[in-house]
């Protein structure tokens, strides 16, 4: 379906390459909620908290794998 609608477009860069910039955006809106939420994990109390941080530390692992595909 995302192949039909192609919600991401790739847009050219200024150094010739291509790009797709909403993702761009997507990740660093996704990397900044999971750092907020680990804050606010900080300061919460008992399985909750516990639970929220290790969900976070595995989000973070993803991003940083889903980087090293990249070629980042």
């Amino acid at each position: 379906m995302n192949c039909w609608i192609d919600p991401f477009p790739l847009v050219s860069t200024r150094d010739g390459g291509y790009s797709t910039e909403l993702l761009d955006w997507a990740f660093c809106g996704a990397f900044t909620m999971g750092l907020l939420s680990l804050i606010l994990a900080l300061f919460g109390t008992g399985w909750p908290r516990v639970l929220l941080i290790v969900g976070d530390l595995i989000l973070f692992a993803m991003m940083y794998g889903a980087l090293l595909q990249n070629g980042v």
